[in-house]
């Protein structure tokens, strides 16, 4: 991204043409990916996946351009996402927060494809994220084929997208598609009250003995980059997380809570397990008045 671009996202922040937080979330992300090391050349790779949830503020595309070295996108169309024709704009946008709509799950279906640009990346996720077989669930065809019927064919019948959205992540923390997706499904916390000292206890108890401590980063996922950054390390993983779970149990300038984030990560992450009552119980009581 230029820096004239990055001028304009952030005057348009400063004026109010992006207004809500989780524009406000992409603006930023987009900036911080571009400063990056090989920022402008990581967001080409990666813009046209990301413009499906971006779309509503993006820049305009070379369509032609971007479809000879990339393919051709997906947008929504019955029952699956099927390719669009060549020179028609993206219009897929997501709403924050709510269920997974439609356009949702197309918007997932290019995030896979931009997060794991290979069949064997996909089935890598699904393997140790899902412990599943990705040749039970979608045999043969493209990469594009396999990641629609893993999100239209599997998660979606079984109930089970929230839960293959946070093996991705888990497994790509820093993909810029998911990412963005994941911004534009995070509603602001409306509010928020301080967790007691016992049930920070309970969370860092059950969090621990399901096995949640090795996944940090998905764990610390879509909360404040400049925050995490700032918090103290600790080489024991579980020393790690109560300090986490600590140092998150705050609002941030922004109005947000990082514990009610890092919970609804946790739940995401604990499946069907039983366990993760206690995690609900929690980011139910942070929002209590």
């Amino acid at each position: 991204m230029t820096d004239e671009a990055q001028g304009l996202l952030l005057l348009a922040m400063q004026q109010g043409e992006i207004s809500n937080d989780p524009d406000r979330q992409i603006a930023k992300i987009i900036i911080g990916d571009a400063r990056g090391p090989d920022g402008a050349k990581r967001l080409r790779v990666e813009y046209r996946q990301a413009a499906v949830a971006y779309s509503r503020k993006a820049p305009t595309l070379d369509v032609e351009a971007e479809e000879a070295a990339h393919g051709a996108p997906f947008t929504a169309d019955g029952d699956a996402c099927t390719e669009r024709p060549s020179g028609e704009p993206m219009t897929i946008s997501v709403t924050p927060g709510g269920p997974w709509t439609h356009a949702r799950k197309c918007a997932l279906v290019n995030a896979l494809v931009a997060a794991f640009p290979t069949k064997a990346d996909l089935a890598q996720m699904v393997r140790f994220g899902l412990r599943e077989n990705i040749e039970a669930i979608a045999e043969g065809g493209t990469l594009d084929h396999v990641a629609n019927s893993l999100v239209f064919d599997w998660a979606d019948p079984q109930g089970k997208m929230s839960e293959l959205f946070a093996a991705a992540r888990s497994r790509n923390p820093g993909n810029l598609a998911l990412r963005l997706l994941s911004a534009e499904m995070t509603p602001k916390a409306a509010q928020f009250r301080r967790l007691s000292g016992k049930t920070l206890g309970e969370i860092h108890e059950t969090a621990v003995k399901i096995g949640l401590s090795s996944y940090r980063a998905a764990l610390m996922a879509e909360i404040d980059v400049a925050f995490v950054a700032s918090l103290p390390t600790s080489s024991a993983p579980s020393v790690q997380m109560m300090t986490d779970i600590n140092e998150c149990n705050c609002t941030l300038r922004d109005g947000t809570a990082p514990i009610q984030q890092w919970l609804s990560n946790a739940i995401a992450l604990s499946k069907s397990r039983s366990e993760r009552s206690i995690f609900e119980r929690a980011l139910a009581e942070s929002r209590k008045q």
